[in-house]
């Protein structure tokens, strides 16, 4: 019993090519680790900006002796955003890498 296999060969210049062109010019190495240390800068400033407080509350009490109770700190209010990826504009207020492009 033989089986006939067809295999389609893709042209790998088609996944090569840029989907976004916006980027015609060249970004360089340093123009790159500019970009991602902003970008990081950012993200710990949103962090900080959206800091929950946070509330201690006992997970596991101990019958016998309150010293061996289990207690851990979680956010107070558990529907507020905590995370800047769930920002609804995060994208407009991370630096873009179109602005880093070197002439």
């Amino acid at each position: 019993m033989s089986k006939d296999y067809y295999i389609e060969v893709s042209d790998i210049t088609r996944h090569q090519t840029r989907k976004n062109n916006e980027l015609q010019r060249r970004v360089g190495s340093k123009a790159v680790a500019r970009f991602l240390s902003d970008r990081v800068e950012k993200l710990r400033e949103l962090y900080s900006e959206l800091d929950p407080p946070l509330e201690k509350i006992c997970t596991h009490e101990d019958p016998d002796d309150g010293r061996r109770n289990h207690y851990g700190l979680f956010p107070a209010d558990e529907d507020a955003i905590n995370s800047p990826f769930d920002l609804p504009d995060f994208e407009s207020q991370m630096p873009k890498i179109t602005d880093y492009i070197e002439d």
